[in-house]
């Protein structure tokens, strides 16, 4: 597949786990480990799945957008993912007039299209698309001072210590009183 008339972007077909193109693309601040070719390609060949992607050439031929997803057909129908096993796998878009084009050819099919994607990401806009369900997500800002980097690892690593603790506590009480009083600790 590939669309184009003089002066706009061309759409191309690509295998996301070869394509030089989707390469690049995911090695942008755009991308991430679930967009990346190896992640890709470890989940599309661990489970026998086979890739799709859409991506936007520039006039020069240098990919500047694409979205990439897996078709689905199991026990619970047919769908597309954009992409399994992933927390997330935005579309790498940088120009948000090229979305439409990109996404096109996944909506012409009749299975529903699954992407997860945090709440300023493209798709999020599309009048085509429905919410169904929200995700909390947290992260670390790199780009921050390192010692401001250890301040929040600290206090997040300081609170699941704490959950692990307490939940490590609820669980050695419900084991007593499900084993009975032969339950001993012993040093490991």
């Amino acid at each position: 597949m590939s669309t184009a008339t003089a002066g706009s972007p061309t759409v191309v077909a690509a295998d996301p786990r070869t394509d030089p193109r989707w390469h690049t693309l995911a090695a942008t601040a755009q991308g991430s480990l679930f967009t990346s070719p190896p992640w890709i390609r470890s989940v599309c060949d661990t489970y026998g799945f086979t890739p799709q992607a859409r991506i936007v050439t520039d006039a020069a031929g240098r990919p500047t957008d694409g979205f990439a997803w897996v078709p689905i057909s199991d026990i619970r129908g047919d769908r597309l993912v954009s992409l399994p096993f992933s927390d997330r796998a935005e579309p790498l878009v940088t120009n948000p007039a090229t979305w439409s084009s990109l996404v096109d050819d996944a909506l012409r099919t009749d299975a529903p299209l699954k992407i997860r994607c945090l709440d300023a990401a493209v798709p999020t806009t599309d009048t085509r698309l429905v919410r169904a369900g929200e995700g909390a997500w947290h992260f670390t800002p790199l780009g921050a001072p390192v010692p401001e980097i250890y301040r929040l690892l600290r206090t997040c690593w300081e609170s699941l210590t704490r959950r692990l603790r307490c939940a490590a506590t609820a669980y050695g009480r419900v084991a007593a009183r499900a084993v009975g009083p032969s339950i001993r600790s012993s040093p490991i």
